[in-house]
């Protein structure tokens, strides 16, 4: 299955949530977009923190595999 997706889809998605987000947040007292507005943040740099965690295990794994795939000849 083909998982590559057309950059100006996901540039057109992302703006299209961005505008969900700002027409529910109107809806909201000042109080809790500020919450929102947070957590928001919070969330994201969460993210972040789990992708750059994640890389660093898989790079940490990929060379763990790649030693363990070595293996001692002796040659007569």
């Amino acid at each position: 299955m083909n998982t590559f997706f057309h950059p100006e889809f996901i540039r057109k998605m992302c703006e299209a949530k961005r505008l969900q987000m700002e027409a529910l947040e109107t809806l909201m007292p000042e109080n809790v977009r500020h919450h929102l507005s947070v957590i928001e943040k919070e969330i994201k740099e969460l993210l972040v923190e789990c992708l750059m965690n994640d890389s660093a295990s898989a790079k940490t794994a990929g060379q763990n595999e790649a030693r363990r795939n070595v293996h001692t000849i002796t040659i007569d």
